[in-house]
């Protein structure tokens, strides 16, 4: 690959003299982070002590929501390489016939106050949105990972490059982006789950806010529980425990000692002492692995006309499921997303296109809130099973977001009228979690 020329292709370029004027005036918010933040640093997964928050990073997060924004508007659309093109020019890409494609949109990070050290995950709430960051054991041990806490405050500032002032919007291609990431993005890993969730301040707008109104013009439904104006942590801890109220059980326990569980993901057995005890799932996941691979204890066999089926797919995928590992009970089985069947294209995980967080409502005010995205782009994915450690299988289980196929022990969570899964929890959602 050759090295391109920059004095033949970087108009009035000059060796030793910067490339950036200082004609156009930054714009400058400050930023406040309200939940823990993961990685964030040049290794995935972990904080940078001495450049916790990166000006890249915050760059790719505007340009994804530029994206966003821009393929799924009302009107006029982009779409293909017109979307391709134009996203080129704004944000950069690259150089080709002799054109530069660096990007019009300069970002900068100054002032961090980092007011609290980067700490090693201990059992934080909520745990279920940070699962990952916990120790683990096993064959591949590893000590828990460190995050920044929130408290952490920067100040954010943007401005087009010199001479590009009349080519981009910056209301359009600028602003509405950095309103979007402010509201719905972070900084760091695991944001649609809520972490590295931002507060943005800004004097010269009137307001950042996103509302329902204008997440409907992009094809997203908002849900915001209006009576949790509350701190954001416990904000954020609202949202995610109805997520896993939805898609497991929570446990109640007084004393260290198991009383009750709460949520629609499992069966409850009544024990003779008047607790709750959690069972077999409502979801018919765990059917469909124990009918695909043929093992499972009796208890827990399969009925006949048990679909094969993964609705819990549509939150995202890597998911993986785990059996007791005695007797006739599944290994640890996975499934992942793949493409096209013929030409075997696969790939390791899919996002999801829920976003549950603490949404900012005013200054210094908060809500529970979830946003489901447009996943139209899932109807045309299938499902690979890997089990036993080593055998993969390509479903054809490609109704992950068609009508529900799979009613049976899932009752509960059909329950909720969605047309899916996603469908389903948003209803739920909208109920407060409560599965009474």
């Amino acid at each position: 690959m050759r090295m391109r020329d920059p004095e033949k292709k970087l108009k009035g370029f000059i060796p030793g003299k910067t490339s950036l004027p200082e004609k156009s005036e930054w714009k400058t918010y400050k930023v406040e982070l309200i939940t823990p933040m993961y990685g964030g640093g040049v290794k995935a997964g972990k904080p940078d002590k001495e450049m916790p928050i990166r000006a890249t990073a915050i760059r790719g997060q505007l340009r994804y929501w530029w994206r966003f924004l821009a393929k799924n508007r009302k009107e006029n659309p982009l779409l293909g390489k017109v979307l391709f093109e134009r996203e080129r020019e704004i944000w950069g890409g690259m150089a080709e016939n002799n054109q530069d494609y660096s990007s019009k949109v300069l970002i900068r990070v100054t002032d961090i106050c980092n007011t609290k050290d980067v700490k090693p995950y201990i059992d934080q709430n909520p745990q279920y949105a940070q699962f990952q960051a916990r120790r683990q054991t096993g064959a591949k041990p590893r000590d828990p990972l460190s995050f920044v806490p929130e408290g952490l405050t920067f100040n954010l500032q943007v401005k087009c490059s010199e001479g590009n002032e009349n080519t981009i919007s910056y209301e359009d291609d600028i602003l509405r982006p950095l309103r979007w990431w402010a509201n719905f993005g972070g900084l760091g890993s695991r944001t649609r789950r809520g972490c590295g969730s931002v507060e943005v301040f800004a004097p010269e707008e009137d307001s950042l806010l996103v509302g329902k109104k204008e997440t409907s013009l992009y094809g997203c439904k908002m849900v915001v529980l209006s009576e949790c104006n509350q701190e954001a942590i416990k904000c954020w801890i609202t949202s995610i425990e109805i997520l896993q109220k939805f898609r497991q059980i929570i446990p109640v326990f007084s004393n260290k000692r198991f009383v009750d569980c709460h949520g629609i993901g499992r069966k409850k057995t009544r024990q003779l002492d008047g607790t709750s005890k959690p069972s077999t799932s409502n979801w018919p996941e765990a059917n469909a692995i124990r009918k695909k691979t043929g093992s499972f204890i009796s208890k827990h066999t399969p009925s006949e006309n048990a679909p094969i089926c993964f609705p819990r797919a549509l939150f995202g995928m890597p998911i993986e499921f785990s059996f007791m590992s005695d007797g006739q009970r599944p290994a640890t089985s996975q499934i992942t997303p793949f493409v096209n069947r013929d030409k075997q294209l696969h790939f390791d995980r899919l996002a999801s296109p829920l976003i549950i967080k603490a949404v900012v409502t005013g200054t210094k005010k908060y809500a529970s809130m979830a946003m489901l995205m447009p996943y139209d782009h899932i109807n045309k994915l299938g499902i690979r099973l890997k089990y036993n450690n080593k055998k993969e299988e390509d479903g054809p289980w490609d109704f992950l977001a068609k009508e529900w196929n799979c009613t049976g022990d899932a009752k509960p969570i059909v329950d909720y009228q969605g047309k899916n899964a996603l469908e389903a929890f948003m209803r739920f959602f909208e109920k407060g979690g409560r599965d009474g």
